[in-house]
Order: structure tokens, then sequence, then C-alpha cells
């Protein structure tokens, strides 16, 4: 069985539920992303999408784990402005070079998804292994198990078949989900 870390960032904890689950389901360590400075309530927001349209690489604090040492990392993140989170594209600038194979995951209002994991491929360097997106209203209902689901058996296929393991970069990302 592969060594699997979930690194995440979450504004409003929707992320974090859906980190949470992930957790759960595969038996993953988690770290989540931290900034110095807090995004919480509307004037956070707004700073969000600010930030996001403007591409800023805020500061986030260190890692206490090498993500190297794993054979699968998932990254998770809300979607910002069409974008993944600014933390989590710091994060990727500063560590894509040393990541092994990748899945990412994100949760979004109302669209922006595709680009956001568009954006998460760049910045990697690599396809991911499997993709997961995960709409708010979904996830505040409950009505997203199935589409999880889907995920932990494409990561488990992906895993038997020695997907996970190969380290050869792809061009293009995969978006199952």
């Amino acid at each position: 069985m592969s060594r699997k870390l979930i690194i995440y960032y979450s504004r409003s904890n929707a992320t974090r539920t859906l980190a949470a689950e992930l957790v759960q389901a595969l038996g993953a360590d988690v770290i989540a992303l931290q900034e110095p400075r807090s995004r919480a309530g509307v004037a956070g927001f707004m700073r969000s999408l600010w930030d996001a349209s403007r591409g800023v690489l805020p500061p986030i604090a260190p890692l206490h784990v090498d993500p190297s040492h794993y054979d699968l990392i998932l990254l998770g993140t809300p979607v910002w402005a069409g974008r993944a989170a600014c933390p989590m594209r710091r994060f990727l600038c500063d560590a894509a070079h040393r990541l092994p194979p990748t899945a990412y995951f994100c949760t979004y209002g109302g669209r922006g998804y595709d680009t956001a994991f568009s954006d998460m491929c760049t910045l990697d360097g690599k396809a991911p292994v499997a993709t997961l997106a995960i709409r708010r209203a979904e996830l505040l209902q409950g009505h997203y198990t199935e589409k999880l689901d889907r995920f932990v058996a494409k990561l488990n296929i992906a895993e038997r078949w020695g997907e996970i393991v190969d380290p050869t970069p792809h061009s293009v990302p995969l978006h199952g989900h």
C-alpha cells in the first residue's frame, strides 16, 4: 500500500471537510496549509478574490514533513475566481519540483474547477492521477458521496496498476469527477 499525504487549503472549512472525508477513505496523512494573515469573514473573502485575480502568492508556513517521502500527494483547494486558492498556488510554486504523483480535489461555488485544475497542472508540471470537484452546495447537502467514491476507486485502481509510482510527466490533466 502506498503512502498518501493530503495537503489542502481551506478558507471557509468546505475544503477541510472534503479533506477529512478523504483521510477516512484513504488512511492518508494530512496537512493544512497555513497563512500568517487570516482570510476570515467578508473582508477575507473579498481579499481572496482580489488576490486570486491578481495572481498574488502569499507567504505560507513551512510544512513539517517532506512531501517527497510519500508515494501520492492529494492537493485540495477552494476555487477562487477560477483559480486554485493563492496559498495552494504558492505551495505548488515552491514545491512542485519535488512532488511525487499528485491528485487534485476542490470545492467551488458555481464554476471554475476546470480552470483551477488546469492552473494547478501548469504549476505542478504534470497531470494529476485523478481529480475531484465538489460544488459547495453538494457538500453542504451531503450529495457528493458518489463522486467521492469514484475518486477513491480511481486512486485505488491507479495504485494497483502502478500509475501512482510512475513519475512520468503528462501533458493533459484528467478530469474524472
